[in-house]
C-alpha cells in the first residue's frame, strides 16, 4: 500500500500496478508515485485535452472545460492550462 495517500488512492495505484493498467487520478501525491513506480496515469485535465484530440468533443469546447474546473478548486494553474492547451494544437498549426 502506498503511503501519504488515502486508502482508495492506495488501491487503485496497487491495481494499476498489479494489471498493467490505466490509472485515472488527480491527487498530486497518487501522481508522484504513479510516476515513481512507472504506472502509466492521466488526470481529468489529460482526459479532456485527448477528448478534444480525438475528436470526442470540439476543441474549442477544452479551454471552457478546463477554466470550469480550474474555477471549481481543481489546482490547474494558467501555466497548466496553457501547456494543456498547446499540447491540443498540432504541431506546425498557427
Amino acid at each position: 500500500m502506498a503511503t501519504g495517500v488515502n486508502k482508495g488512492e492506495s488501491w487503485a495505484l496497487a491495481l494499476a500496478a498489479e494489471r498493467s493498467a490505466l490509472l485515472l487520478v488527480d491527487d498530486r501525491q497518487a501522481r508522484r508515485i504513479a510516476r515513481e513506480r512507472d504506472i502509466l496515469h492521466i488526470g481529468t485535465a489529460g482526459i479532456l485535452v485527448q477528448a478534444g484530440r480525438d475528436g470526442v468533443i470540439p476543441r474549442d469546447a477544452v479551454q471552457p472545460l478546463l477554466r470550469r474546473l480550474q474555477a471549481d478548486g481543481m489546482r490547474l494553474s494558467n501555466a497548466v492550462i496553457h501547456q494543456l492547451l498547446e499540447s491540443l494544437t498540432p504541431r506546425g498549426t498557427p
